[in-house]
């Protein structure tokens, strides 16, 4: 059985329409994974001092489009390994409010950041925080397109001006 020269151009006019329907199908992916809200987390040193460090915890939105409805959790294990034990109620409460509905961010634009408290660390026994806990933490958000996202990543609860942990001080003018 021989092929015919109208099979073989049937052939590459189906391999062409199969490349064609690919690329489009690839090309639309790439849209919309690169025209979406990206949704990270960090908890940033708000002031240092020879006594304790005072922490923010920053969500920002590095995607070129708006996220809503974004919510960060994490389990209770992770709460509690933060959680010193000489933590007071009301320190307790605020970490707890951040990872619950209670925290829930309605929008954020591209380009922008908000920021919330962390409480503190001190370098005596009565710490609210235990300094350099790990927090495993789930980020939620959807598009306003209502496609929804979810990430994962890691919070550190440490000096975040010198990653580990000494650098110069600038002197007073």
């Amino acid at each position: 059985m021989s092929l015919g020269a109208d099979d073989i151009k049937t052939g590459v006019a189906a391999l062409a329409l199969l490349l064609s329907v690919f690329s489009y199908l690839f090309t639309r992916r790439s849209w919309f994974e690169s025209n979406r809200p990206i949704i990270t987390a960090e908890i940033k040193t708000h002031s240092a001092g020879n006594m304790a460090i005072v922490y923010s915890i920053l969500v920002h939105n590095t995607g070129n489009r708006p996220a809503a409805d974004i919510l960060l959790t994490t389990d209770e294990q992770s709460i509690n390994k933060l959680l010193a034990k000489t933590s007071t109620l009301s320190a307790e409460k605020e970490i707890r409010r951040i990872f619950s509905a209670a925290g829930e961010i309605a929008l954020l634009h591209s380009g922008n950041t908000v920021s919330n408290g962390f409480g503190h660390t001190t370098g005596d026994q009565e710490s609210p925080l235990n300094y350099g806990v790990k927090l495993p933490i789930k980020i939620s958000y959807r598009a306003l397109s209502r496609k929804k996202y979810t990430t994962k990543q890691n919070l550190i609860l440490k000096d975040s001006e010198y990653f580990a942990g000494s650098g110069w001080s600038e002197p007073n003018a």
